[in-house]
């Protein structure tokens, strides 16, 4: 069990990154503001951040949370059975076949073979979902039902058939805790029952600590940000920084060569303007916190050293799903990697050093 330390997360960048491209992606026009051209001591004129109090929250761990915790790990070891012998309920996985035919045409907009459903999650429309309630395995049925107009453009509000078949109800079988079960896991080198409660109660006691930990910090880090004023030319900074992560959301849409509305609804937001809006939210949140920490960072003499970044940049790597580090800075470039990375680093120093001179 054991778990990579990794410095606290400070994803924002990435997350803009994700949402809109890379900063290859970035307007050939670079007139943006750039933090390292100013001096850092000019952009606050206020903040607090010496002897500030927060409740700090039990870090003891319960046994009714070492239960949760046990019985959650149990069920991520579980494995999928297929079982035909009994009727589908709501709330079942079923692996099935259907087709929608309006007459003697096939409806593409609603079709799909050996598809994974779960009832009453909404993957389709209930009304779909609820007849296969009650339906056996193995058995071809057809059903009458009104399309959806999310479903169908053409057509959604018609009734339609739909043909069914059923192959098998997906379920969980959650492995018991047994000395032998133990000794097929390889997150621990235990032999028995009681030798892996006592291991895997120290993990989640060690991860409850680093959790409250962690929320007492974030507490902190609030009530700094809450007391920080920036002079007009950290205000400047802010301003740009945002102005360039909206800019390379729209560039990343010409370069996929969708119009923004379009590319914002891939995304998962309503359209171009509540893209963007959420851009700026989350740059403007970004850049500000960037000026403090750098501002406090400058005060106190906080710095990483080099082996601290490229251990930090491989653990990033990692926590993002990257096979290698190469890859990521390949998808992310290296000068957005060099600022996330050592934002990051410095922001859990700042954080550190709050929560040591805290009242």
């Amino acid at each position: 069990m054991k778990k990579t330390a990794i410095p606290t997360l400070f994803f924002a960048l990435i997350l803009l990154l994700s949402a809109c491209g890379s900063q290859n992606e970035t307007p050939a026009a670079q007139d943006y503001v750039q933090l390292a051209d100013l001096d850092i001591t000019q952009c606050v004129s206020a903040v607090t951040y010496k002897g500030l109090s927060t409740e700090k929250g039990d870090a003891a761990l319960t046994d009714a949370e070492f239960e949760t915790g046990l019985n959650n790990f149990l069920t991520v070891q579980a494995s999928d059975v297929q079982v035909t012998d009994r009727a589908v309920k709501d709330g079942d996985t079923v692996s099935l076949s259907y087709e929608a035919t309006d007459g003697n045409k096939v409806i593409t907009d609603f079709w799909q073979d050996n598809a994974e459903l779960t009832i009453g999650s909404g993957s389709t429309f209930p009304e779909f979902e609820n007849v296969l309630v009650g339906k056996s395995c193995g058995e071809d049925f057809t059903v009458n039902v009104t399309l959806p107009e999310s479903v169908s453009k053409d057509y959604g509000g018609k009734a339609v058939t739909v043909m069914v078949q059923i192959d098998y109800i997906v379920e969980k079988d959650v492995p018991k805790l047994t000395d032998d079960f133990v000794k097929t896991l390889d997150v621990c080198d235990c032999k028995t029952v009681d030798e892996f409660k006592t291991a895997y109660r120290a993990y989640l006691q060690k991860s409850k600590e680093a959790y409250m930990e962690s929320t007492y910090k974030s507490d902190l880090w609030d009530k700094v940000m809450a007391t920080a004023e920036l002079t007009n030319t950290g205000v400047s900074y802010v301003d740009s920084f945002c102005r360039q992560k909206q800019d390379e959301c729209i560039s990343a849409a010409e370069n996929a060569g969708a119009p923004l509305d379009d590319f914002a609804v891939s995304k998962g937001y309503d359209d171009g303007a509540a893209l963007l809006a959420a851009v700026k939210e989350s740059a403007e949140k970004q850049a500000r916190t960037t000026v403090v920490l750098y501002y406090i960072a400058k005060a106190e003499g906080l710095s990483y050293t080099d082996d601290e970044y490229y251990d930090a940049v491989d653990i990033y790597a990692y926590y993002l799903g990257y096979d290698s580090t190469a890859d990521m800075i390949n998808a992310l470039g290296v000068e957005s990697i060099k600022q996330t990375v050592g934002d990051s680093l410095i922001y859990d120093k700042v954080q550190t050093l709050v929560a040591d001179i805290a009242a």
